[in-house]
């Protein structure tokens, strides 16, 4: 038996074994959607060209920071920025979200332009957690020269087990500004889904002088914040796996984070490049027992 055969062996006899508690963490995330994604066709008198779908989004299981941007050709162009994450305890801030599309062309043309900007999270907390959130974003309203349409939305909330916790959306009735500060709350304990949405769709067909239109969507950072306090699941280094063996922590240590822990090693995941030479903590760029014997002191530091 090769010596990472008899590695395996030993971490999946070893994941029916309990853990020890560990460090406090409020917020466990369990999914995401992070990611821009846009469309655009053009037209001539001698046809059509379309580009996409096209999309940017953050690798799967990563709940940290990233940063994603997307550029839309066409004869109504735009771009997309998204950059924010969670902060690996108790706090989800996104600091930069905007959107815009716009232009125009000649008489006998037309186009169409779409976007969309989604930054969610879905995340266990403890009984009790009490929450901070401010939101301060805006879009543009309908309107624009004959011929065009500019249609844009945006709609935060947190949904949980009971329903909407909040939601804010833009509109003719609640305007195009969404401006949270300091709204607090307390949580009882389940799976919630933190959302925010921005969606812009902008086109025109061409008069005889030509014509065009454009929007967009943003704020100053931080755009948004989401802060919790209290019931707190224990700090899982080892937290890799759900349900089935498939990846994503849920404030659980068993053996399906043995399962996603191997399918990273397999594949030469950072997230399993763990140990340095003499089985320290530590990446070194290299997949070997080192990782092992990390991750099992990992697990048996407990949740």
């Amino acid at each position: 038996m090769s010596t990472s055969a008899r590695c395996i062996t030993l971490i999946v006899a070893a994941a029916s074994m309990s853990a020890a508690p560990a460090l406090a963490q409020s917020i466990v995330p369990t999914g995401q959607a992070r990611f821009i994604s846009g469309s655009s066709s053009s037209t001539t008198p001698d046809g059509t060209s379309n580009s996409g779908p096209l999309r940017e989004e953050a690798p799967e299981g990563d709940f940290f920071g990233w940063t994603g941007m997307l550029t839309v050709p066409g004869f109504i162009a735009g771009s997309g920025v998204q950059d924010g994450g969670f902060n690996g305890t108790d706090t989800i801030t996104l600091n930069a979200f905007a959107m815009n599309l716009g232009g125009g062309n000649a008489p006998g043309t037309s186009a169409q332009s779409e976007m969309r900007n989604e930054f969610t999270y879905t995340f266990n907390v403890g009984n009790g957690a009490e929450y901070t959130f401010n939101l301060n974003i805006g879009c543009a309203g309908p309107g624009g020269p004959p011929n065009t349409t500019n249609d844009w939305s945006l709609v935060a909330f947190l949904s949980g087990p009971g329903g909407d916790e909040f939601r804010f959306e833009t509109g003719p009735q609640t305007g195009y500004n969404l401006a949270v500060q300091g709204l607090t709350g307390t949580l009882s304990a389940g799976s919630y889904t933190l959302s925010l949405v921005g969606l812009g769709s902008v086109s025109f067909i061409a008069i005889d002088s030509g014509n065009g239109q454009g929007g967009g969507a943003g704020g100053n950072s931080p755009i948004m914040t989401f802060h919790v306090e209290g019931g707190e699941f224990p700090t899982c280094l080892a937290d890799l796996g759900q349900v089935g063996g498939v990846a994503g922590s849920d404030g659980v240590l068993d053996n399906n984070d043995f399962v996603v822990f191997i399918d990273y090693f397999f594949a030469q995941d950072a997230r399993a490049d763990r140990g340095a030479t003499g089985g320290v903590p530590g990446a070194d760029g290299a997949w070997d027992n080192n990782d092992f014997v990390v991750f099992i002191d990992q697990f048996f530091a407990g949740c």
